[in-house]
């Protein structure tokens, strides 16, 4: 077979892949699926870039670069949430190019077309009714990464630059990607530190001076057309200074160590508590781990067992493009975690996206194994891809209904000239009401013991309040008039006026 062939094959491979990676993002749009809160804020700013109003859509998110491919891609799609969703799913099956040339350049065709495969399937990458900046953010980091992989015995200085302005736009979408860019000619330097010539030496110093001056001229520029951009990106130094000190970290210690003083056995040193204010950091990290591990599906992981049949050194030097990457954007998403006391799956998408070319080189490993072995073949593959693929099964069939689109489009049809003071708990209400460019007015946290008249306490006409299922018999609706409501199943969403006196 020749290289013409296999490069055919290989295409046709990717092009199979991408098939079925459109085929389930269509089939999850089609059914409908709400919009998560972030949405609001991204195309809340969108709108006001559209009318040309930057600095009000600056006020509502001050990364400017993906509300402004949001209003593009508005020219083509006039429905905002559609657009959005389609944004969000176009994101994610371009993503899939990138992530199996740098399967391929750093492994084989054969591990590229089961890494792609897998990565179409997985449920974390198909939340097709998602408006977020982090598709968009993985595609220019994967072919940032795919760059660099193409070619690691010879410095190319096009593909240097190439990557330092994917990673440059990257950092612009999300702020985690200054990081990449830091690291980006730090890996070039090591992979070429045998063979570095001075001259070779000053242009990657150069490129990289050039790719950092870049991304502050674009800042600026920004800054300058009132986007604001700029206030965002010196968070950087609050999030080290953050770092250093740990204090919210150490605040959390000092809260366990009170809870730990009120428990029967608080005074003893070895207690449940006090163990797990000693090992915080641990469970920290394990609990990323975990997260990483669950999404891309425990089954699937199994295929890393294959790793140890391998006939060449696993961690090559040229692989360093996507272990160092995972290891420097997990230790974001551990110290994130440690800050916060929460993380979300989308903090840790780089890891889990960079751990899938290992488990499809597993499974190939795995074919190679056993290739005399067609039955167990055919159940070991099964068993990596019948869980995700199920799992995405189990979305097709999912009731999409929802109380809080459902009670957005009810205030739209009373208000439609959004004459009325309405306050709420869940900014979706605003954004199917038609009012997302309206900023946030939140009840959240108003209400004391389950009285809903509290809600009134602020200057509102109608509040809006989205409800657990299981908490709505607990609530005490005297002096409020319910206007409407919605149950969806999994939460109940409510109009509410104050009754009048």
């Amino acid at each position: 077979m020749t290289d013409f062939t296999k490069r055919i094959l290989g295409y046709r491979a990717l092009l199979f892949v991408l098939l079925v990676s459109l085929v389930i993002k269509a089939v999850l749009l089609l059914q409908h699926p709400v919009v998560n809160p972030d949405a609001v804020v991204y195309i809340a700013a969108a709108e006001s870039f559209s009318k040309g109003d930057f600095a009000e859509g600056a006020s509502h998110y001050r990364m400017p670069l993906y509300p402004l491919l949001l209003t593009l891609f508005h020219f083509l799609v006039p429905n905002w949430i559609i657009a959005g969703q389609l944004l969000h799913a176009l994101f994610l099956l371009l993503s899939v190019i990138p992530l199996y040339f740098l399967t391929v350049n750093l492994f084989n065709r054969s591990a590229a077309f089961f890494a792609a495969l897998l990565f179409a399937i997985l449920p974390v990458f198909n939340g097709a009714g998602s408006i977020t900046r982090d598709p968009p953010f993985l595609f220019l980091v994967l072919c940032a990464l795919a760059l660099l992989s193409a070619d690691v015995e010879k410095f190319s200085t096009k593909r240097f630059m190439l990557a330092g302005l994917l990673v440059v736009l990257a950092t612009l979408i999300r702020i985690e990607g200054i990081v990449l860019l830091v690291l980006l000619p730090i890996m070039v330097f090591w992979q070429h530190r045998n063979r570095l010539t001075t001259n070779k030496a000053v242009k990657i110093s150069t490129l990289t001076f050039i790719s950092v001056g870049f991304l502050f001229l674009v800042v600026w520029m920004f800054n300058l057309l009132g986007f604001g951009t700029h206030s965002r990106l010196t968070d950087i130094f609050s999030w080290v200074q953050r770092i250093q000190t740990l204090n919210e970290y150490y605040a959390l210690m000092d809260f366990l160590r009170e809870v730990q003083n009120e428990t029967p056995r608080g005074y003893m040193k070895r207690n449940l508590i006090a163990k797990a204010r000693h090992f915080a950091p641990v469970i920290y990290f394990l609990s990323v781990l975990e997260m990483i591990i669950a999404q891309v599906m425990l089954t699937s992981v199994i295929a890393l067992w294959g790793l140890r049949w391998r006939k060449e050194p696993l961690l090559q030097p040229q692989r360093i493009i996507i272990v160092w990457p995972w290891v420097v954007f997990f230790m974001v998403g551990f110290v994130f975690f440690m800050l916060r006391d929460f993380i979300v799956t989308r903090y840790v998408w780089i890891p889990i996206a960079l751990t899938v070319p290992f488990v499809g080189y597993g499974m190939t490993l795995w074919c190679q194994k056993y290739r005399d072995k067609t039955i167990l073949i055919v159940c070991v593959m099964f068993l990596f891809f019948a869980p995700p693929a199920a799992k995405i099964i189990a979305e097709f069939g999912k009731d999409h209904r929802d109380s809080v689109r459902e009670m957005g489009r009810w205030l739209l049809e009373q208000d439609p000239h959004r004459q009325l003071n309405v306050f709420h708990n869940d900014r979706r209400f605003s954004l199917y009401a038609g009012r997302a460019g309206e900023h946030s007015k939140s009840v959240r946290g108003l209400m004391e013991d389950n009285k809903v008249i509290d809600l009134f306490s602020v200057d509102a006409d109608i509040v809006m309040f989205r409800f657990n299922s299981r908490r709505v018999e607990s609530l005490d609706f005297t002096g409020v008039k319910i206007l409407a409501e919605n149950d969806d199943g999994r939460s109940v969403s409510f109009a509410l006026s104050k009754k009048s006196e």
